[in-house]
């Protein structure tokens, strides 16, 4: 349970007292920490690929619909809860891709380190491959082809 709050309540609670207390340190460190979180997830998704390679080359397709599907319904659900509360688009879209990022990392990390049985991490680690899809093309329809205002690029 300790490692749980250790990798999840405590740099949270970090970040927000930054942001409360420091709000310039917070705002020159944003940069840097939303990279450094990008490339933490990145090697706890690569570790999970590199140490169960094999069981998602025999599970990938029997994983691939359950989690893309709950991938996409989150999002979808996330997205639409968003604009119930009236938030702009940029906003929504934003809900709704961190509704689909959910905890996969967090996951991965109690089946690995806390459980201590790597093979559940196969599904959220499947899930977040799904999720770079679904979510770059998100991202891409909406930062390339679709304005953040929601008009068509020109």
């Amino acid at each position: 349970m300790l490692q749980i709050v250790a990798i999840t309540a405590i740099p949270v609670t970090i970040g927000l007292s930054i942001r409360h207390f420091l709000p310039e340190v917070a705002r020159r460190l944003e940069r840097v920490v939303r990279g450094a979180s990008a490339l933490i997830f990145l090697l706890v998704l690569g570790a999970v690929v590199v140490d169960q390679r094999q069981v998602i080359a025999d599970h990938f397709l029997s994983l691939a619909g359950v989690t893309a599907s709950l991938n996409l319904v989150t999002m979808g659900l996330a997205f639409g809860a968003a604009r119930l509360l009236a938030l702009d688009l940029r906003q929504s879209l934003t809900i709704s891709i961190e509704g689909g990022i959910q905890n996969g990392t967090l996951a991965i990390v109690i089946a690995m380190s806390i459980l201590g049985v790597p093979e559940m991490a196969v599904p959220p680690g499947v899930y977040s491959l799904l999720m770079f899809v679904s979510g770059g093309a998100l991202m891409y329809w909406f930062g390339w082809v679709r304005a953040p205002d929601g008009r068509e690029h020109g």
